[in-house]
């Protein structure tokens, strides 16, 4: 039995031919196609909007208990922040981090 596919939305754009060629000789670099390389390119810029937001909106200074609550609230935690508690509370951060990556799946 082959198993299926997992459908993924397309995404069309319209773009100069300088900056195709562009992209085009740098997935090349990477051997990946196009769109791979813009799906990643897509990706860090949704992590660095999303800390951009988060840094406007949590607090500095944060412990477990609020690390809970915002999490809780559905708001993203910075690594930072993440590596802060860590510290703070003698948790291994690589682990944290990938507990809240769970929870905030892009």
């Amino acid at each position: 039995m082959v198993p299926e596919k997992k459908h993924r939305p397309k995404l069309t754009t319209y773009t100069t031919q300088e900056k195709y060629n562009y992209f085009a000789e740098w997935a090349k670099e990477e051997g990946r196609t196009i769109s791979n390389l813009l799906d990643r390119i897509l990706d860090a810029a949704i992590v660095q909007r999303e800390k951009k937001i988060s840094a406007n909106v949590l607090p500095k200074d944060l412990d477990a208990s609020a690390l809970l609550k915002l999490l809780a609230a559905d708001t993203r935690p910075s690594d930072e922040q993440i590596r802060e508690i860590a510290a703070n509370e003698g948790i291994d951060a690589e682990v944290l981090l990938l507990l809240r990556d769970r929870l905030f799946k892009h």
